[in-house]
């Protein structure tokens, strides 16, 4: 039973009114409607016209007529029309120099005729005979067409010529798409195109379909002996047809590149949003900048997602038109009928291009309504018709009131109809010099959400798995299987199709669609064979039974089991401590950090982190749950910071394969194929690392121990998001893990949260229902992760951007073109070594895209592509990744890390097939060969099993030998470098520490031991910088840079100036450990020399300054250090002269004084802190009106009391906080105030949860509450 179709034909309409329309179905009936029509027209043409255009088309015939086709274009002179036009506004010039209305709109009428004309043929061939022999389509369309508002308000009314055009389109379809197929036809159908296009370019938004057209027709179903020869006819006829339009400038001084200029510049006439046209760019505003293009004094381009509008719009046409040819070319090769299919695709395609793309005006909608005309028949596109020539009229009337009113208020140009019928302008339009009111953007919304169903519904109709009845044609080849899925029956030969089509009466071909209309070429039958036979020789891994038989019945946690067994014997030598020198330095840190909370009672979800880039509320802006978990672990296990540190990383990294299995199994793959994913798992090195493979996370590595509990996460993550979606069941668990996964590490947690649509989308089933279980889980587990990104966002605005990461790899990644070429090069998956893995992973594809019928396989195959796409970065996609949320903050090059995770499974996928390959051959081999002298039946069964199987093993052990390798040497040679750093912290170690301790015990002032831009990473301890020895002894310091890169002060950081003695004061940095050979360029003393290491004091007031505040600085969270450059290259902290900082739009806060003095502001009696819990005290003297400042960076976390009394915090250049203060002396106290809103935001997630298990059960659960309200409710008479 065939599928109902998208639009059903015309219902049974009662007799006397078919008797009625034949009566019209002949030459006087048609004739007389004609008349009519030419008589309405008559009628309405000398009195309307929109005045702005006939004024021009009058000028410009006159221009004409006086200076000729050569001389017509001038620099000096407006004319935006192509060619195409001026050539009947010339003729027209001839026969009147100023031609009248009359005139002007006599080729509209002939358009509009032939317009109705063409289109009635078109609609009369394509109908199905069941239609044809039941009404009389031609009068019918006729009058559809002649009699519609919208063709006769923009042709007779308005006096515009896109029913011109709009003919020569019709006419090019009537010629492609119907009769006897010829080139001199196809050339004639595309010199009308050429014509359409050279009088209106948006006509254009056709040409996808055309090109299709011919290139199906000429190429992919010409035989392949024909080939060559149809491929030279469609070169033949684009040629001819592109040069009528190339070449149609000519007579006016125009060469085909003057023609494409000309185009271009008068496409940047209007470069606005929307030009009076009521589309999606409606609802953002009406004559709004779209691009970089200047308009009309406007600064502000409309973005959406960040991308400028005119480049938005061009995308999502663009990406539209393709899916539409892709689907639209499935559905004919299913067997629908081409021609009905192709115009229905031209319908979807140029409503699309009117609804999204900028600059349209409100007349380019014409061309949609025009393609409908002959679909008419079919009652779904004839709403659409109606709908959309409501829609049309009512566009049209609202610029054409607005600007012929104003034409007929300035009284110089004699009596102009604006058609302003009061109230009824005003209740569909408001106030009629307002630009954008509340009912314009109502009508644009309108047009949106028709533009929307429509291609949406007709888009899911092409994708229907099964022949519609009444579109289908029978186009198969006799013999030939039905290429319907599902079916795989015979198709009858032609004469018994043509039988059984005479006995149903449904018989759907016309005389221009013979049965033979589309014979499939031998090259496709061929092809298609072939790839049946590949398909089932090679099958989609996942089918295994549940429960493998025999020994089998553990081999894939064998391979899970070796693959940790591995990992936990070559990484063994991580868990010795060392001085660190990577990442792990800064998340131990944290770490040590987090437990003295603990110790302190204080759950570490927020506060003060003290000791880098001026402190800052990290753990609220960072991805903290690792560093707290460990911390627990450490407490509850009586384990110190570091050893706990190392054996959570130690036991991650080796134990990884586990996830990775259970993600695949969760995913839908089968045991072997999990468990092959998790053999190659530990095997992944890159050359631009990163990645998921040990060199991130190792000793000698980067050590981004938070990136670890994402990638143990992510593979589950996954696996529990694509079942929930798939089975409709476990949304608690799977919106958990997701949550867990942000909480851990933001950027995979980002990843998955865009993989979403990836899993829940990419179905052929429950499409609907699979929409609304992704929406479910991605609202419940970003609410369950509500208590990171509430108050990650809610200070977003004082979370650094660096500037220093602006064009790099970090924020732009690398591009697709060095992407690719590592890819296929093997280094994303392989390193330097034979691409073993890549192999792998490549096969792996093969196998996913020969089976892109199931769904596990769209779905790797997905998650691979998006995450690669979103790796190519910036330096790829340009300002197109500002669609993303929070895109500005995003690191690129880290989305490696989906790249690689994808790239596993598809390894692992592509082992199962290979292996089965080898199989296969082993057991041919045996049967042929071997099993002669088998003894019993059970050896003849066994023996070809243990062949494969040691076939397996050792093929699978040769292969893989190169990356178990390179894999074990690099993790043993870490071990030679943690041995080594461990003597050199044994011997040089402790005189670093112990000078850094002097400065600890002090606790007045940061120290400096370079920075990571100068001699910092040069001055070492062993293969330790210094600098990082500060951070292992918890000193504060300065030049451990882009460690806290939230904190405002991050680039501020980074530029600090060693030989600037006033910076040394705005920091607060008192001391510089340095080599002994090296002498600081600023006065100091010496306070201690310790080996080869020396520490200096440098005079400051301290964590306390009493200033002047002068000026102020307007900043924001990307350009501060730029802004505050020219303050810190000065000497104004050293003489307590401070500028304030008006931040992202604050108001400048006043001076403190009115002149210029040199005497100081005031004085630091004493002050003290306690920098881990963010709390700093000072008694001060103020002689007069100042800021008294802490050198801490500011937070909108900071908490001031004046003498007990609580005070506003005011932000202090470079960054960091102050308060004003009176004349006189003052305690002072700053204390940080963590996120107060913690509890609520848990109970919110928990919520969220709850409501994720109950949602499966609602039907249940409302049940059960109407029980208990009933057993709960008062009985009468109580």
């Amino acid at each position: 039973m065939t599928a109902e179709p998208l639009s059903s034909p015309a219902r049974q309409t009662t007799p006397a009114l078919v008797r009625w329309w034949r009566r019209l179905d002949h030459p006087l009936g048609l004739t007389g409607i004609i008349v009519i029509a030419v008589v309405v027209r008559l009628l309405l043409a000398p009195h309307f016209g929109f005045y702005g255009d006939l004024r021009y088309f009058r000028e410009w015939a006159g221009r004409l007529q006086e200076r000729g086709l050569r001389h017509f274009y001038a620099p000096d002179y407006f004319a935006d029309y192509p060619p195409g036009y001026l050539y009947v506004l010339a003729f027209l010039g001839k026969i009147q120099q100023s031609p009248g209305y009359q005139l002007l709109k006599l080729p509209i009428l002939i358009g509009d005729l032939a317009l109705a004309w063409c289109t009635a043929l078109l609609a009369a061939r394509l109908a199905p005979e069941s239609v044809r022999r039941r009404l009389p389509i031609r009068p019918i369309v006729l009058v559809a067409v002649l009699f519609n508002p919208a063709v006769l308000g923009v042709g007779a009314v308005w006096g515009q010529v896109d029913s011109v055009p709009s003919s020569m389109v019709m006419g090019t379809l009537l010629l492609l798409l119907t009769g006897r197929r010829s080139v001199a036809r196809d050339l004639s159908g595309m010199v009308l195109f050429a014509g359409a296009l050279a009088i209106k370019p948006q006509a254009g938004f056709l040409a996808p379909v055309l090109a299709y057209i011919l290139i199906r027709r000429y190429v992919v179903d010409t035989p392949a002996a024909q080939r060559l020869v149809g491929a030279a006819r469609l070169v033949l006829i684009t040629v001819v047809s592109g040069s009528i339009w190339a070449f149609s400038g000519v007579p006016f001084g125009l060469s085909p590149s003057g023609l494409v200029n000309f185009l271009r510049n008068s496409a940047k006439t209007y470069p606005v949003t929307s030009a009076n046209a009521f589309n999606f760019w409606g609802l953002f505003g009406f004559f709004k900048r779209d691009s970089d293009n200047f308009w009309n004094g406007q600064f502000e381009v409309v973005k959406v997602f960040g991308v400028k509008a005119n480049t938005f719009g061009t995308i999502i046409v663009g990406l539209g038109a393709i899916a539409l040819l892709w689907a639209a070319h499935r559905a004919i090769t299913r067997g629908c009928n081409q021609a009905r299919t192709l115009i229905a695709t031209a319908v979807a395609t140029n409503l699309l291009a009117y609804t999204m793309l900028t600059r349209m005006h409100e007349r380019y909608m014409f061309p949609v309504i025009a393609c409908l005309g002959p679909l008419l028949m079919w009652r779904w596109f004839r709403a659409a018709y109606w709908t959309l020539s409501i829609l049309f009229v009512l566009n049209l009337w609202y610029p054409f009131a607005l600007y012929n009113g104003q034409w007929d208020a300035s009284g110089r140009v004699g009596r102009v109809y604006g058609l302003t019928i009061q109230p009824w302008f005003r209740w569909f339009f408001g106030n009629i010099d307002a630009v954008d009111t509340g009912q314009k953007k109502l009508w644009s919304f309108l047009v949106v959400v028709v533009t929307v169903a429509f291609v949406a519904m007709y888009y899911r109709w092409l994708l229907r798995p099964q022949l519609p009845r009444v579109w289908a044609t029978q186009m198969l080849a006799p013999g030939r299987f039905d290429s319907v899925p599902g079916r795989g029956r015979p198709v009858p030969p032609a004469p018994e199709r043509a039988a059984a089509r005479d006995a149903t009466g449904n018989n759907e071909q016309t005389a221009s669609e013979p049965d033979t209309e589309l014979p499939p070429a031998p090259l496709a039958r061929t092809a298609i064979a072939a790839l049946h036979r590949v398909r089932t020789a090679i099958p989609l891994p996942g089918a295994e039974k549940p429960a493998p038989s025999g020994w089998l019945r553990h081999g894939p946690r064998s391979l899970v089991a070796l693959a940790c067994t591995f990992g936990l014997l070559a990484l063994r030598g991580e868990l010795r401590s060392a001085r660190t020198l990577n990442d792990s330095t800064f998340h131990l840190q944290m770490i040590r950090w987090a437990s003295g909370q603990l110790e302190r009672g204080r759950l570490p979800l927020d506060g003060w982190f003290p000791d880098l880039t001026l402190g800052s509320s990290f753990f609220h802006h960072y991805q903290s749950l690792p560093y707290t978990v460990t911390a627990i672990l450490g407490r509850i296990l009586h384990m110190s910071v570091s050893n706990m540190y190392l054996w959570i990383l130690y036991l991650l990294v080796s134990l990884w394969p586990i996830s990775v299995y259970w993600g695949g199994r969760l995913m839908g793959w089968g045991r072997w194929a999990a468990s092959a994913a998790a053999l190659v798992s530990p095997l992944i090195v890159s050359i631009p690392s990163y990645g998921y493979e040990h060199g991130s996370y190792t000793f000698q590595g980067w050590g981004v121990y938070t990136q670890l509990w994402g990638m143990w996460l992510l593979p589950l993550t996954w696996g529990l998001m694509s079942r929930a979606i798939r089975l409709g069941r476990g949304y608690p668990l799977a919106a958990l893990a997701l949550a867990l996964t942000i909480a851990t590490h933001l950027m995979t947690g980002y990843l998955a949260v865009l993989c979403l649509p990836v899993l829940g989308l990419l179905t052929n089933k429950q499409f609907g229902a699979r929409v609304r279980r992704t929406a479910l889980l991605g609202a419940g587990g970003l609410l369950t992760a509500a208590w990171v990104l509430v108050p990650l966002l809610t200070d977003k605005k004082y979370s650094a951007q660096s500037t220093f990461y602006k064009g790099t790899l970090y924020n732009d990644s690398y591009g697709a073109k060095v992407i690719l070429g590592w890819l296929f090069r093997g280094s994303l998956y392989d390193g330097r070594h034979l691409p073993v893995i890549t192999i792998l992973a490549a096969v792996g594809f093969v196998v996913c895209a020969l089976h892109l019928g199931q769904e596990r396989a769209r779905i790797v195959l997905g998650l691979w592509t998006l995450s690669l796409l979103l790796y190519f970065g910036r330096v790829t996609w340009k300002s197109v990744i500002d669609v993303l949320p929070g895109s500005e903050d995003l690191q690129m090059h880290r989305f490696i890390i989906g790249v690689q995770m994808a790239g596993i499974l598809l390894a692992g996928i592509g082992t199962v097939a290979l292996a089965r390959l080898v199989v296969q051959g082993a057991t041919t081999v045996w049967d042929r060969y071997g099993s002669a002298g088998s003894p019993t039946p059970a050896a003849k069964n066994s023996i070809p099993s243990l062949v494969s199987a040691a076939a397996v093993v050792v093929l699978g052990a040769i292969a893989l030998s190169p990356s178990w390798r390179n894999t074990w040497d690099y993790d043993r040679g870490g071990w030679a470098f943690i041995d080594q750093q461990r003597d050199y912290d044994r011997i040089d170690g402790p005189e670093v520490s112990a000078l850094l301790q002097i400065a600890n015990n002090r606790g007045d002032g940061r120290v400096y031991a370079g920075t990571r831009g100068n001699w910092g990473p040069s001055y070492k301890v062993g293969f330790v910088p210094v600098l990082h020895y500060t951070s292992h002894n918890d000193t504060d310091g300065v030049g451990f840079t882009f460690r806290t890169v939230q904190s405002l002060t991050t680039d501020i950081e980074a530029s600090f100036d060693e030989n600037n003695l006033s910076q040394y004061e705005m920091l607060n940095v008192r001391y510089i450990i340095a080599p002994t050979s090296r002498v600081p360029a600023v006065p100091h003393t010496v306070v201690q020399t310790l080996g080869g290491s020396t520490l200096y004091a440098i005079e400051t007031t301290g964590y306390f300054q009493v200033v002047d505040r002068v000026g102020s600085i307007s900043a924001n969270r990307v350009d501060i250090n730029d802004a505050t450059a020219a303050f810190r290259g000065s000497d104004q902290a050293s003489r307590s002269v401070y500028p304030g900082i008006a931040f992202d739009g604050d108001k400048p806060l006043p001076d403190t004084v009115t002149a210029a003095t040199d005497s100081p502001p005031g004085t630091v009696i004493n002050q003290s802190n306690q920098r881990a819990d963010g709390i700093f005290e000072a008694t001060v003297s103020a002689q007069r009106r100042s800021v008294v400042v802490l050198k801490a960076t500011y937070d909108p976390g900071w908490r001031v009391t004046v003498d007990g009394e609580s005070a506003n915090t005011v932000m202090m250049a470079p960054s960091i906080v102050g308060v004003e203060v009176e004349p006189g002396q003052h305690t002072i106290r700053f204390s940080y105030r963590s996120y107060p809103h913690y509890p609520w935001l848990f109970l919110l997630g928990a919520l969220a949860l709850l409501s994720l298990g109950l949602w499966p059960r609602r039907e249940q659960v409302l049940v059960y509450a109407q029980r208990a309200a009933r057993r709960f409710r008062p009985r009468p008479g109580r």
